[in-house]
């Protein structure tokens, strides 16, 4: 990979960041008097929606990846992963973190 590449990755990385860090800060900055009952909801619904967008991207890859079986137990491992340690835990940092480890052990086991 070249510079330009980098860059890229960091530029993306930053515009993400930002669009998550946003809603945060204007959260912190604002009462819940000066929102109104419409903004609340939407700003309710960045995490359910932020879980659905894992979910799917999850899933994706089995979908177009069904003949391909270890790529298909490694998304499945995953999110199994992610369902026992959010029963276990009721943490969604946690969760995400040994789904995402259950994932890659997977992969790199199955080279």
């Amino acid at each position: 990979m070249d510079l330009k590449e980098y860059g890229l990755i960091v530029l993306c990385g930053s515009i993400t960041l930002a669009l998550r860090l946003a809603p945060m800060l204007v959260m912190r900055r604002l009462t819940d008097a000066a929102l109104s009952v419409r903004a609340r909801h939407a700003l309710a619904a960045i995490g359910p929606a932020a879980l659905v967008s894992l979910l799917l991207i999850s899933l994706w890859p089995i979908s177009h990846t069904l003949g391909d079986a270890p790529k298909a137990a490694a998304t499945l491992t995953g999110l199994l992963g992610v369902a026992v340690a959010h029963r276990w835990r009721r943490n969604l940092a946690l969760s995400v973190f040994v789904g995402a480890t259950a994932y890659a052990v997977v992969v790199i086991n199955a080279r």
